[in-house]
């Protein structure tokens, strides 16, 4: 109980140096490969450094592909309209019949 409470005041007035020392002799700093995560039973900053940018360009690719059928979905449209290509029609257009399917 005392020795506990003599630990508690040290560690109070030098500001936790004791932490840090013992941190320091475990072994640490920028060049420890992420062991103390791995230690921790957790991923190394590298892994989930890597894992972040595949998901990131996972996420790119996805919005690219839906940005094309986007796209293709709108020109599609406007071929429809026949507004692209000069005056092309719709098979619809080109047999006579309005889109909605009534005869012109």
């Amino acid at each position: 109980m005392e020795g506990e409470e003599k630990r508690r005041k040290e560690r109070r007035v030098d500001g936790g140096r004791d932490e840090r020392r013992r941190e320091k002799e475990r072994g640490g700093g920028a060049r420890d490969g992420g062991r103390r995560e791995m230690e921790e039973g957790g991923r190394s900053r590298s892994e989930r450094w890597k894992e972040k940018r595949k998901r990131g360009r996972r996420e790119e690719e996805e919005r690219e592909k839906e940005g094309k059928e986007k796209r293709r979905e709108k020109e599609e449209e406007r071929e429809m309209e026949g507004e692209v290509k000069g005056e092309r029609r719709s098979v619809c257009m080109e047999e006579g019949r309005s889109f909605f399917g009534s005869m012109a």
